[in-house]
């Protein structure tokens, strides 16, 4: 049998995934998340698995045997190698296989290719498409900052496309309701928005009036019940596949105390067609009162989200033609993004050259 064909696996669109940019990075994991133990994950299509190598190295492979085709991540790591739990046979980090038990001889063809990948701020990152493209400088700037304090983490799975999920993010409205009297005191919704945008990267604004905070917003981000606070909510894309939000208060009556800023991270990866991944991790310029508290809301929070856009996918499947999406002077920041993924996926390889990257708002 002969080898596949060497772009045969970059080339690979999974159905449902033609908004994707295959040739670019995107959050396999956390680092929390791979360890000695074999990880498996979809990645645009695609079953990956990943581990560390016993100097710590993150390791991805296809997530398949190329013999029969069994789950490489069902099987165990012999020092650096992961055993198929199938037939015995052991595959390096490079993808080539290194010991078949029923034979002495390893034909050269049996080995599967390894997907770029790089270790960058909280994450694990990985290159589904063809690897000689995969350069580093497209990394998305690292978002942490010195002396913040970092307390939320978590992942969840979600049953939508994921433009769906990074429009959600790009979207600073839907929070006075979806989440009312979480994050905001209803004034959020009304304030002036400003959009700004270049090739990968856009920037959604809204500041509210100064105002007394209410009991869940002051717990919230740890702000005095008796001060008044300007609320501004920044909200950033860094195509295609990284959201930040950022939460600053100022206090106009107090202009000498620091703003107390909160930093999240929301990276979005699409597993396939009809489900992606969304991981959360937070930072903040103040000290928490309640960390268990706070990250309690915020996985509230995502799961209220999580509910929405799932029925929202489950009215898009019903394929009512009289069903037609009508957007609002507040969806540009999400209606730009649209437009800029799905023609960075339509770029293909192109997308890449000459990219620069935009430094967060933080």
């Amino acid at each position: 049998m002969n080898a596949p064909a060497k772009d045969a696996t970059a080339l690979f669109v999974a159905p449902g995934l033609e908004d994707a940019p295959l040739n670019q990075w995107w959050v396999a994991a956390s680092r929390e998340e791979v360890g000695r133990a074999p990880l498996s994950r979809q990645i645009l299509g695609r079953s990956v698995v990943l581990y560390r190598t016993e100097a710590g190295e993150v390791a991805a492979l296809p997530d398949r045997c190329p013999h029969r085709f069994m789950p490489l991540s069902q099987g165990w790591l012999i020092g650096d190698r992961l055993r198929c739990a199938y037939h015995g046979f052991e595959f390096g980090p490079d993808g080539r296989c290194a010991h078949i038990p029923s034979q002495g001889v390893v034909p050269g063809t049996m080995r599967i290719r390894p997907y770029p990948v790089v270790e960058h701020g909280l994450w694990v990152w990985i290159w589904p498409g063809d690897p000689e493209l995969a350069d580093p400088a497209l990394l998305p700037p690292d978002y942490s900052r010195p002396g913040y304090d970092s307390f939320v983490h978590f992942q969840a799975s979600v049953k939508c496309h994921f433009l769906k999920l990074q429009e959600n993010l790009l979207d600073s409205t839907h929070p006075t309701f979806l989440h009312e009297g979480m994050f905001d005191d209803g004034e959020l919704a009304n304030s002036p928005q400003k959009v700004e945008a270049d090739e990968r990267f856009i920037r959604l604004t809204r500041e509210t009036q100064p105002q007394l905070p209410n009991e869940m917003t002051a717990q919230s981000f740890s702000l005095p019940r008796d001060q008044r606070a300007v609320r501004a909510v920044i909200c950033e894309g860094h195509a295609p596949s990284r959201n930040v939000v950022i939460t600053r208060f100022t206090f106009p009556d107090r202009p000498d105390a620091p703003p107390h800023e909160l930093i999240s991270e929301l990276p979005v990866t699409p597993a396939n067609g009809k489900l992606c991944y969304q991981w959360w991790a937070s930072i903040s310029s103040y000290p928490l009162r309640d960390t268990d508290g706070m990250t309690t809301i915020f996985r509230h929070a995502m799961n209220q989200d999580i509910v929405a856009l799932e029925l929202i996918e489950d009215r898009i499947a019903e394929g009512d033609p009289a069903a037609i999406e009508i957007s609002v002077r507040a969806d540009e920041a999400a209606l730009r993004w649209r437009r800029m993924v799905r023609g960075m996926a339509q770029a293909g390889p192109a997308a890449t050259a000459g990219a620069t990257l935009r430094a967060s708002e933080a």
